[in-house]
């Protein structure tokens, strides 16, 4: 069974039918939501008086929003640069060691005839 997180908006429904005095089940009955992900919700609410779960922790992003800017920046002064030599230069401006498929993973796109192209990820 594929497990889906709730939407806002389905948890706010949960929140505010249980508020109303609706019964779990009734709850669980007319959002053909399963009764345990209701209760689990309700559980939720009434600990941290939220409907929304927490965050879940992860990896941090290794280009922040500015480092990203920084690289449209480098691609656009060099279109038909390399991509060791676009890293080195992002490397030199924000003082890191990024690998070469770190900055491939952020802005190389294929394109259908599998050509690398920089110029549909900086638009795009």
């Amino acid at each position: 069974m594929v497990k889906k997180e709730l939407s806002n908006e389905q948890c706010e429904r949960i929140i505010g039918a249980y508020l109303s005095g609706t019964k779990q089940k009734v709850i669980s009955a007319q959002l053909s939501i399963a009764p345990s992900t209701v209760n689990d919700t309700i559980k939720r609410y009434k600990q941290t008086h939220s409907a929304t779960p927490k965050k879940r922790p992860g990896r941090p992003k290794t280009l922040t929003d500015q480092d990203v800017r920084v690289l449209k920046r480098i691609v656009r002064e060099d279109r038909f640069g390399s991509l060791p030599v676009l890293t080195g230069k992002l490397n030199s401006d924000l003082e890191t060691t990024l690998h070469t498929n770190t900055v491939r993973n952020f802005y190389v796109c294929n394109n259908k005839s599998s050509s690398l192209s920089w110029r549909i990820c900086i638009d795009g």
